[in-house]
């Protein structure tokens, strides 16, 4: 459609919105003239009509009309949302230029009348009319635009203008100034159609300012010639718009005047500027008083009549007949807006969608409503055009807002609870429920392709599917943690399918992992299970729990540390083992409820923020809605609930922002926020509900009302967009409604006055309560002034003469402040604010207006400012989560460097920010080292020793988990330390001592090694870091040298030998003999030769018919025999039925014939006949009994051809299969019986084994004898000499010199006889009968076995120190040295072991008592032929009347020949001082502190490992291993070195040494301990070098060397000990 007019509209007649051809006018009743001419006669009517015709021809030829040059321009502002728009007063000028070309109307004789030029013109900034073309005789300026009051008075806003800064203006009075440059004789005429905005703090505006500042221009106008100013509103009033028409009311009377709506006062058919005005005033007092009850006429300057008169000289056109009012254009249909719902339903899901807009943007958010609602505004106004214009601004700040919502982290990925801090948008529970159903459900090879069909429909909605993969995890984790046995293993491999591998994946599922690689989920106990699975939640909380602060990061810091330590306490605990983790539950429950502390006090933060970002997003347009209510219709209550909602807010915010700079958030301060969220949530509940109320109420409101009240709901943005759809078409349905032209009467100009001053302190009031105390007490405006001030003058300023000045001031120093406020928050140094600083610059954004897009990041830099703050605080946490998931770079590194870009990033101080992230950049691990070998020694088990070293810097506070482990070889003395924790506080290094025991029982017996290599393996695991460390072991299972001596026995005993001759010439005989003869076949003739003297046993029996010649009388004798013929059939199965006791025991009578004949008769033959086998073993056994309980020498015969062939398999009295010579120790050794073997004429085959059965008797206690002989006259002599007469002597007290029983003296070489039973050590007479002069004392020692030997010089006897080496080993090498006499007894290889007996005795003549000498040290060294020492065992051997030692070298050279060796013996006497002392109190304060301190000695330095107190089994008095304390030192001196230690002060019963010279160890032995303090028992050490030791034996000649010796024989064994003493003391 065309505009509306008879003709269209010219080509250059600019546009009013997309319907500047299309509007339609509303018709109202125009004035009519009176036409007076009718009442005449006809005839004088067309009289005079014919003369008027004349005089109007003739006067307008004379006067024609002058042409008028409008010019037309403004500001419609309808993107600029610095101020209301004007595209109503827009459209006024365009339907002006339509009117102005309008060639009905406008042109007189062909000539147009007003003449518009080009168009409106838009004032920019710097805009001033042009004149330079005008050369009409009248100007009309039409502007229009929002009024304020400029530096140089009344001005007008600017197209462009920015309000963040002092506007630019328009000056009227440059205007004016402009004007006065045309002609004189120009009329002009300056409208302006302002006055619609009189509420505008920002402009300095609580009233109508505008109207009252161009009163003050009146005197330049007043001198300006021929100028005009007509204003639309007067002083206190405001403009309105004429909706309905789509102009300003102002300008649309002024349209319809010149139309033709005017009254010709002076019927002179032109249109003058005082009828035009003179109309406009009457319509529009009457359209503002009908339809908003207030009073609105048109200001006209100058005042008075001047400006009367002015105007009425200002011609306007021709008034033509003929006026049809405009019709009001068609509202706009639905279709042509449908976009819209777009935007409002954007606007609804971005209010609900988290985080929240208010939050993130405010301000963009604020801009995004006020955009929209200025949309919705031109809609209204029919502006189309410039709405959809501002889709595309809209559409912008969407995007902005999601991208401002959602925060690109390079950490995002380091937690499942990050992305949603950072903004992320999350699914909703439900589907993540539903989704883990599935997968859960699924088969594993469908679950990725059904996760990336669920991802997809998520993705589909909005949500990224990053942000749903977490929420996934999170949701399995959660379900595997209620049942970890069964879920969580399952539930794992599902996580693994989804979403994106990362290189840095979220912590939880680090740690999960590392349950899953530590732990067998499958074997947990129930107790276990739970434990993990309470874990795990927890966790899972902890991020919750730490996200939700980021932004309060730092008041919570504190309180988010003490629970992350308890959880990774509790933690560390889960990966040790059972018994931890029942520990943990403690940790994790004090975590857990940490955690939800937090989350509490977070939820209660967010719930306050959340209440003050809204009521702060709300209240500026409550402020609107206010202001467009008046006071009758309720808006000074709603003002006060405004007011109070403005005051709790900012009180809110307050305690927000105090929280934000508090170093600790405390209840108090939790409790006072609580109760000032609550007032403002129910203040704002109540507003909302009133602005619901009255926005129902619109949609039914009285015709009259609606326009204003749905265009007042309209204020307020929309909630949702059905209901808004719906308000806007019902608001711009209302736009068709007729207007109201009642005849109400106009308020007074008091009445409008009183209107006016209720209306700028509701305005003046509720700016203040905007800016709030605080914000305002801070800025200093114009003027200064306090809040309270301010309000105080708001509250007064009514009853003040000059009200508006001080309106003026007040509104002067509102937008001072606004601007202040303005710079504050766009022109602060951000390298000098902290985050209390930007945080408080966030908050006083969020009042800022819409249109300062300078502020718009100040919210995003506050968020990104304290979310750097919690990346860097979260850097410091994954340092101390110290998750390591084994890749190049520890994950908590690459995490922290993550964390610490984004905290660089998104800081205040990017440089602050990388200095205090320095420390979470560097690495900090634990190291497991030990010592690479270890020698084992001694040690039944040994600490080895672990040290934790610091790898970078401390690891953070924690329970790292240490294992041991070993390789068989050696286990572990305590079973907790194959796995244990210790907690790590980070102030210092420490180590760990592991108890470790060898086990050599392993080793199979012949298997025996010198050395033997074990490891000892240790490994620290702390939160996904392992450190290894291993200590190689060389076991040392022989010393290189081994010196023992055990415990002497708690006894002692004495022998007296004597010679033959002294024996026969002073002695007695035996006490009892049995005869154990041989008849077994062999003995017999040999097969088919008869029985004769030359046989065998004939020969035997005529032996021992010499022998009972010998017996002296008083001898007990008996007589057995095995082996003879029974019965018929001789020859028996069973040999052992032929033992028979031939003769038994009876006391000899040499001078008794019958008892001489019947025993020789028992014994020969046919009485015997030799026949069977030979049970030699068992006969003897059987024989024993007779000499039981016989006092004195009791002697056991046994003559025999040959070896024992039955005892083997003797089941009766040899069960367990023992040989004949094992068996003859078991039995007679001890027994006090002398066995004397005699093989007679032994057969050859058996010889070998005869020897190996018996010669055993010969080591047997009392010795015995086993003899090979051939001949008989050898075996008559030899049985001659087995019972002779003998001496005996008796023991006394030395005090009471009582003789005891007599005692048997044996015989030189072998036959000494020792008492029975045992001596107890100590001083000892001896007697013999046979000279009682004879009594020397004896000191006997425990241990010692004194041998005597009685002489005979010249008849007189004597006692003296037997020469047992001579005597008894006449043949062995020998030597002498310094009265010491030393044999090699024994030089014998067994298999490539060396075993050697040395015996030493003192030679020298013993002054005094008489005792046994023995050395108080000796060192026995075995040499080899390559001149190196062999490795050598020394044991002093017991049962010996001299020192003897017992000496192995294993691993002796046996290649090609037996190596021949050398030995070496050194010693020293008692009163010998060797080595170096360490003196208690002097050169240690105690054993245990002795750890460590070295000695030099002959061999170097020396280091005292340690002086121990051990419980041990050793070897006691009694020859039984027994528990006892003993006294442990352990020296370490260098390798090839050996030296040792004694103590001082106590004389320990036995001792070892054990000396390792390859490695230069030695430990030395000594117990029994005495109980009690050790410190008390020892005075000091003797630390002794075995150099010089050997310096200082050689010194003193106590040294011998045994060179030149023979091979070592396989066949020389070890002597028998002389006794043995049993250690019973008696």
């Amino acid at each position: 459609m065309t505009r509306g007019r008879n003709h269209q509209a010219s080509s250059h007649t600019p546009a009013r919105g997309e319907h500047a051809d299309q509007q339609r006018w509303h018709t109202f009743d125009a004035p009519r003239r009176t036409d007076w001419k009718r009442l005449q006669l006809p005839f004088s009517i067309a009289f005079l009509s014919v003369l008027i015709l004349v005089i109007l021809w003739a006067s307008s030829w004379l006067r024609p009309p002058r042409p008028t040059r409008f010019i037309l321009a403004g500001a419609g502002y309808e993107t600029n949302l610095s101020v209301p728009h004007n595209a109503l007063g827009w459209n006024v000028l365009v339907d002006l230029q339509q009117v102005s070309n309008d060639a009905q109307t406008q042109r007189y004789w062909g000539h147009r009348l007003l003449r518009s030029g080009d168009g409106p013109q838009r004032m920019q900034i710097g805009w001033r009319p042009k004149f330079d073309d005008v050369d009409e005789n009248n100007v009309v300026l039409m502007l229009t635009g929002h009024g304020f009051i400029g530096e140089k008075g009344p001005a007008l806003l600017p197209e462009d203008v920015d309000l963040s800064e002092r506007p630019q203006a328009i000056n009227i009075s440059d205007i004016i100034a402009d004007l006065q440059k045309l002609p004189e004789a120009t009329k002009k005429l300056l409208i302006i159609d302002s006055c619609r905005t009189v509420v505008a703090p920002r402009l300095g505006l609580l009233t109508n300012n505008f109207s009252d500042a161009m009163h003050g221009l009146d005197a330049e106008i007043r001198k300006a010639p021929n100028l005009t100013v007509v204003v639309a509103a007067d002083v206190d009033q405001r403009g309105f718009n004429y909706y309905q028409q789509h102009r300003t009311a102002m300008g649309h009377f002024v349209i319809e005047g010149l139309r033709g709506a005017i009254t010709d006062s002076d019927d002179d058919g032109r249109i003058d500027a005082g009828e035009l005005f003179g109309y406009v005033d009457r319509e529009l007092m009457q359209f503002a008083a009908a339809n908003y009850d207030r009073r609105q006429n048109v200001l006209m300057l100058p005042l008075g009549e001047e400006g009367e008169k002015r105007a009425d000289a200002f011609d306007l056109g021709v008034l033509r007949s003929e006026y049809t009012p405009s019709k009001a254009p068609t509202p706009l249909p639905v279709s042509e807006w449908e976009w819209m719902t777009e935007f409002w339903q954007q606007q609804t899901a971005l209010a609900k969608a988290q985080p929240s807009v208010l939050q993130y943007a405010p301000h963009i958010w604020r801009r995004y409503q006020e955009t929209v609602l200025r949309m919705e505004s031109l809609l209204i106004a029919g502006d189309i055009a410039n709405a959809s214009r501002l889709r595309s601004s809209a559409s912008e700040l969407i995007s902005a807002l999601e991208n401002d919502r959602q925060l690109p982290l390079q950490s995002q990925d380091l937690s499942l609870s990050w992305r949603a801090a950072a903004g992320w948008r999350q699914p909703s529970q439900e589907a993540v429920s539903s989704a883990a159903t599935l997968l859960t459900s699924t088969a594993p090879q469908d679950v990725r392709a059904t996760y990336d069909q669920a991802a997809q429909q998520q993705i589909a909605l909005g949500v990224p599917e990053t942000s749903f993969a977490d929420a996934l995890r999170r949701e399995l984790l959660l379900r595997a943690a209620e049942d970890p046995i069964r879920q969580l293993q399952k539930n794992w491999k599902v996580i693994g399918s989804v979403g994106q591998s990362h290189e840095t994946g979220p912590t939880e599922l680090v740690f999960v992992d590392l349950l899953c690689q530590q732990i067998d989920i499958a074997k947990l106990t129930p107790a276990d299970a739970e434990a993990i699975g309470h874990a795990i939640k927890t966790n899972l909380l902890a991020e919750q729990a730490a996200t939700s602060t980021a932004l309060w990061s730092e008041p919570f810091s504190s309180q988010v540390d003490a629970a992350d330590l308890e959880r990774r306490l509790g933690q560390d605990l889960l990966f040790i083992d059972s018994a931890s983790r029942a520990k943990s539950i403690a940790h994790i429950e004090a975590a857990e409820k940490a955690y939800t502390a937090i989350t509490n006090d977070v939820a209660i933060l967010v719930r306050a923020t959340e209440a003050r970002n809204i009521a702060f997003s709300e209240l500026p347009y409550f402020n609107l809605w206010t202001l467009a209510t008046p006071p009758e219709s309720g808006g000074e209550g709603m003002k006060i609930q405004v007011m109070t909602l403005w005051e709790s807010a900012h009180d809110l915010d307050d305690q927000l922002n105090g929280v934000v700079s508090a170093p600790k958030i405390t209840d108090e301060m939790l409790s006072t926020l609580v109760g000032q969220t609550t007032k403002v949530e129910q203040e704002r509940l109540a507003l909302t509900k009133q602005f619901e109320q009255e926005q129902s109420s619109a949609f039914v409101a009285d015709p009259s009302e609606s326009l204003r009240r749905l265009s007042q709901a309209l204020l307020m943005p929309a909630q949702d967009a059905e209901s808004r759809r719906k308000l806007l078409i019902a608001c711009i349905d209302a736009t068709s409604a007729e207007v109201i032209r009642g005849n109400q009467p106009a308020p007074s100009v008091v009445q409008q006055e009183k209107f006016a001053k209720i209306d700028a302190a509701r305005a003046g009031h509720l700016v203040l309560s905007q800016f709030g105390h605080t914000w305002f007490d801070q800025l200093n405006g114009s003027r200064n002034d306090a809040y309270m001030v301010a309000n105080h003058r708001l509250e007064v300023f009514g009853v003040e003469q000059v009200w508006r000045q001080t309106l003026a001031e007040l509104g002067a120093d509102y937008a001072q402040k606004w601007r202040e406020l303005i710079q504050l928050n766009t022109r602060i140094d951000r390298d000098d604010m902290d985050l209390a600083m930007i945080d408080r610059v966030a908050s006083q954004s969020r009042i800022i207006p819409a249109d300062v897009t300078a502020v718009d990041n100040d919210a995003r830099d506050a968020r990104h400012a304290t979310l750097a703050e919690a990346a860097l605080l979260f850097a410091g946490r994954a340092w101390n989560e110290h998750w390591d998931d084994q890749g190049q770079t520890p994950y908590y590194l690459r995490a922290a460097k993550l964390l610490t870009s984004d905290a660089v990033r998104f800081g205040l101080h990017p440089k602050k920010m990388s200095e205090e992230a320095a420390p979470w950049q560097k690495p900090g691990d634990f190291a497991l080292t030990s010592t690479p070998l270890r020698n084992w020694t001694t040690e039944s088990n040994e600490r080895y020793h672990f040290d934790l070293k610091i790898v970078g810097v401390n690891p953070p506070h924690g329970i790292p988990r240490f294992g041991f482990t070993t390789n068989g070889l050696l286990h572990l003395a305590v079973d907790d330390d194959a796995m244990r924790g210790i907690e790590w506080a980070g102030n210092s290094q420490g180590g760990i001592d592991v108890l470790v025991e060898a086990d050599l029982t392993k080793i199979a017996s012949g298997d025996k090694p010198a050395e033997l290599d074990a490891m000892v393996d240790g490994s620290v695991f702390f939160r996904g870091h392992i450190s290894t460390a291993n200590t190689k072991v060389v076991i040392h299972r022989r010393p290189s040298n081994q010196l023992v001596n055990n415990p002497a026995p708690n006894a002692a005993n004495l022998a007296i030998v004597a010679s033959p001759e002294l024996h026969q010439q002073y002695g007695s005989g035996d006490a009892a003999i049995t005869i154990v003869l041989d008849a077994s076949g062999s003995m017999g003739a040999p097969a088919g030769q008869p029985f004769g003297p030359q046989t065998k046993y004939a020969e035997a029996v005529r032996a021992l018919d010499r022998l009972l010649e010998t017996i002296p009388n008083g001898t007990q004798v008996s007589v057995w025999t095995f082996g003879e013929a029974m019965g018929s059939q001789k020859t028996v199965v069973e040999a052992e039925r032929t033992i028979e006791q031939l003769v038994p025991p009876i006391i000899w009578n040499s001078k008794d014939k019958s008892q001489y004949q019947k025993l020789t008769h028992a014994i020969a033959y046919p009485q015997v006949e030799p026949w069977n086998e030979s049970p030699i073993m068992r006969t003897m056994i059987e024989a024993k009994a007779d000499l039981a309980g016989v006092n004195g020498p009791r002697t056991m015969l046994v003559i025999t051809d040959g070896a024992d062939n039955r005892f083997a398999n003797d089941s009766t009295v040899n069960p367990t299969g023992k040989s004949v010579a094992e068996a003859l120790f078991d039995i007679f050794d001890g027994s006090g019986i002398s066995i004397q073997v005699v093989g007679f004429k032994v057969v050859s085959a058996e010889a070998a084994l005869a020897q190996k059965q018996f010669e055993l008797v010969e080591q047997l206690y009392p010795p015995g004898g086993f003899y090979m002989i051939d001949r008989v006259e050898a075996l008559e002599a030899h049985l001659a000499n087995v019972l002779s007469r003998r001496l005996t002597f008796v023991t006394a007290s030395p005090q009471q010199r009582q003789p005891g029983p007599e005692h048997p003296i044996g015989d030189i070489g072998g036959g000494q006889i020792w008492l029975t039973p045992n001596l107890k050590p100590g001083r000892l007479a001896v007697e013999t009968p046979v000279d009682p002069s004879l009594a020397p004392t004896l000191n006997l020692q425990r241990g010692d076995l004194m041998l005597l030997q009685l002489t005979s010089q010249k008849d007189k006897l004597s006692l003296q120190t037997a020469d047992y080496l001579g005597q008894r080993f006449p043949h062995r090498p020998t030597m002498e040295s310094s009265g010491w006499k030393s044999a090699l007894l024994q030089n014998r290889i067994d298999g490539n072991q060396l075993e050697l007996t040395l015996g030493m005795q003192q030679q020298a003549l013993q002054l005094g008592d008489l005792a046994v000498i023995k050395p108080a040290r000796i060192w026995i060294s075995v040499g080899r032929p390559d001149g190196q020492y062999a490795a050598s065992s020394v044991i002093r051997q017991e049962g010996f009347p001299m020192a003897t030692y017992g000496v192995t070298a294993p691993d002796w050279p046996i290649t090609g020949t037996v190596a021949t060796p050398s030995v070496g013996v050194w010693w020293t006497v008692e009163d010998d001082n060797v080595g170096f002392v360490l003196r208690q109190t002097t050169d240690y304060s105690a054993l245990e502190a002795i750890e460590g301190q070295s000695v030099e000695t002959g061999a170097g330095q020396v280091r005292i490992l340690g002086a121990n107190v051990e419980q041990a089994q050793c070897m006691g008095p009694d020859g039984q291993l027994a528990t006892v304390r003993r006294l442990a030192i352990r020296t370490q001196a260098a390798p090839g070195e050996i030296v040792w230690c004694e103590p001082v002060g106590y004389r320990p019963e036995g001792s070892e040494i054990k000396a390792f010279c390859d490695i230069g160890a030695a430990t030395s032995y000594f117990w029994p301990l005495p109980e009690g303090n050790v410190d008390s028992i020892v005075a000091g050490l003797r630390v002794i070098s075995l150099k010089d030791f050997r310096r200082h034996a050689e010194n003193r000649g106590q040294y011998l060397q045994f060179n030149e010796l023979a091979a070592p024989a396989t066949r020389d064994f070890a002597p028998r000990p002389a006794l043995r003493l049993t250690g019973d003391g008696n």
